[in-house]
């Protein structure tokens, strides 16, 4: 038992809070909405929008193997453009 509590604590020490930028515009809605519904909600400066295509993507895909409700296109589009917005910089 408290090897789950010290795990619980070391995970919880990994995970930084932060601001999301443009929380209240229809994209950053979407994407804590979205975002967070099956896990922590992810930085977005933490990747480059390349990145989080793939991450998008597959997280797609795990959402019709879940009991999650699908992502219209709409919402899907609103989430690429909030991480375009807000992504790492590329950096070749």
């Amino acid at each position: 038992m408290w090897a789950f509590f010290a795990a619980a604590l070391m995970i919880a020490g990994c995970i930084e809070a932060f601001d999301v930028p443009e929380a209240e515009t229809p994209e950053g809605q979407a994407f804590v909405r979205r975002c967070s519904l099956c896990h922590a909600l992810p930085d977005p400066t933490r990747m480059e929008y390349v990145k989080w295509v793939a991450v998008v993507g597959r997280m797609s895909q795990k959402i019709r193997s879940q009991n999650v409700p699908q992502m219209p296109p709409e919402e899907l589009e609103q989430i690429l453009t909030y991480l375009k917005r807000h992504a790492k910089p590329f950096q070749p």
